[in-house]
């Protein structure tokens, strides 16, 4: 059987572009982690939980003694590999007459190790089996989930990831301000690493914010938008969003397509949900990537590219009282 060396992070990698506007919420996530076993990141494709969770976890590799573990499920269809995945990850080999369970909770109950378990919702159920059953054989093992549903298991304490801060439409466009806000920030910090000599000016200021704000600072959507800045200026860009649907979810320049099968927005059935479209794709006039939540209610589970409401960011226990929405 294989070991992972102790202190040693498997599989979290350092990000390679700037991480931007989520210091309050990187501190509260090392916060939850350190005070519960079992933290998941909640909300919709494309808000950026994976590399929140990313961030929050590098800087937690002291206080575990055996290491952090990053566990990508993106790519498991097949439910009854969860459980191997993971196992992979931590270093195991297959065993005869042991189950992937088994083997992990036998090594992991006298470890001190964060496992991260990315982008979990589609294998939610046996996630949350196997969640339950590692953190009551391991005492000193912590989880830290991204997934749009939470794993509703004893102990759990949920976190909602909100879209990047945005200027407010009635305020003064001053470009040195508006950087002050995380959605504008990530699109200048991409904007330059894309085009060279790019920068955020009183021309195009007003511009950047309103691109901005009819992204709904959905991370990936601004990410997306920038790399057209090699073909359109700013202003054309706002134009385009009309057809956002083209636009976002074609071939960027000098790039291959983005992700396959971009669906149209279609109107909600309820008044719950404003839009629910492609995590590669945005809304335009007359929609809006935003979840329309009253204080009452929350979703359990997030549709792929709507963003939470805003203020968007709270941390709660099991059990949740409301119903998904």
């Amino acid at each position: 059987m294989a070991s992972p060396v102790s202190g040693v992070s498997s599989g979290l990698s350092p990000g390679l572009s700037s991480f931007v506007g989520r210091r309050r919420e990187v501190t509260e996530v090392r916060r939850l982690v350190s005070t519960s076993h079992l933290v998941t990141l909640t909300g919709p494709g494309g808000v950026g939980k994976t590399r929140l969770a990313q961030e929050a976890a590098s800087g937690l590799a002291r206080q575990f003694r055996d290491g952090i573990v990053f566990v990508e499920l993106e790519e498991v269809t097949d439910p009854s590999l969860v459980a191997n995945t993971v196992a992979a990850a931590v270093g195991l080999r297959e065993q005869a007459g042991r189950t992937p369970d088994e083997m992990l909770i036998d090594y992991l109950s006298s470890r001190q190790l964060l496992l991260v378990l990315d982008n979990s919702e589609h294998v939610i159920d046996v996630i949350a089996s196997l969640a339950d059953a590692l953190l009551q054989g391991c005492p000193d093992l912590r989880i830290l989930a991204t997934s749009r549903e939470w794993l509703d298991i004893p102990g759990e304490a949920v976190m909602a990831v909100p879209t990047l801060a945005l200027p407010d439409g009635d305020l003064p466009t001053d470009d040195h301000d508006l950087l002050e806000y995380g959605a504008v920030r990530l699109f200048h910090d991409r904007a330059v690493s894309t085009v060279p000599g790019w920068a955020l000016t009183d021309a195009n200021s007003r511009h950047v914010a309103e691109i901005c704000r009819r992204l709904d600072g959905l991370p990936l959507a601004i990410e997306l938008a920038t790399g057209w800045l090699r073909a359109l200026s700013e202003k054309d860009l706002l134009a385009k969003l009309s057809d956002h649907l083209r636009l976002l979810s074609a071939s960027r320049p000098g790039h291959g397509p983005t992700r396959p099968g971009s669906e149209p927005c279609a109107p909600a059935s309820s008044g719950a949900t404003a839009c629910a479209c492609r995590t590669s794709s945005c809304c335009g006039p007359g929609w809006r990537c935003s979840t329309a939540v009253s204080s009452s209610t929350s979703p359990r589970r997030w549709p792929r590219a709507t963003a939470c409401p805003r203020p968007a960011w709270s941390t709660r226990s099991r059990p949740w009282s409301t119903s998904p929405s």
